[in-house]
């Protein structure tokens, strides 16, 4: 199997895991579970100020306190949202618009994917670097797909910001390469060319 191939199965993998995780979900459970990582992520920032002399008057040493505060405002805040928007979806999938909510659920978890294979392309691609990659990679069938939705995401950026990033890879054409000789120019092997040459002074 090529190396190439490895690659594309591992990208439609990543997408279509991500869709039926998202299936069996549904849509308003994957929703709502972003927004209660987004809640908890929010408790934690807003609360910790309030909170902290609480700990820190429980704990004395001031470093532990702070990482107790922190831990116990997200985990607690985190548990809160996700017991009631466990409770929410469960309404949702037993109603009448369950196989819609789990279908519009499909659609989602494979925008997800593919949002996913973006940023481990994009990832790539700024670590390694444009000319460091190797061809079987650039040479991916998928990868066009890939650094087309990356080439969107990255126009939704400033200018100021995207100008400082590295270029992502650009796909070449999985296109058998052509035979070269020794010299360097395009044509047919040294040891075919003689065999043709035999062939014609035997006709002549």
């Amino acid at each position: 199997m090529a190396t190439e191939t490895i690659i594309d199965l591992v990208i439609v993998g990543i997408v279509l895991l991500s869709g039926l995780f998202a299936l069996f979900r549904g849509l308003v459970k994957e929703v709502l579970s972003i927004g209660s990582w987004t809640g908890a992520v929010f408790v934690t920032l807003y609360g910790f100020t309030p909170v902290r002399p609480i700990f820190r008057d429980l704990i004395s040493w001031p470093g532990a306190a702070d990482i107790t505060t922190w831990a116990t405002l997200f985990i607690g805040s985190l548990f809160i949202f996700s017991l009631i928007a466990h409770q929410i979806s469960k309404r949702v999938q037993n109603s009448a618009i369950g196989a819609l909510d789990r279908t519009l659920g499909f659609v989602f978890g494979l925008i997800r994917g593919v949002l996913i294979s973006v940023v481990l392309f994009m990832a790539i691609s700024w670590a390694v670097g444009t000319t460091d990659q190797p061809r079987w990679f650039r040479q991916a069938r998928t990868l066009p797909l890939v650094a087309a939705s990356a080439e969107l995401i990255l126009a939704l950026v400033p200018d100021t910001v995207r100008k400082s990033l590295p270029k992502i890879t650009k796909p070449e054409p999985a296109t058998k390469e052509k035979e070269i000789t020794k010299t360097g120019q395009q044509g047919y092997r040294p040891s075919v060319r003689r065999g043709m040459e035999r062939l014609i002074d035997g006709t002549q």
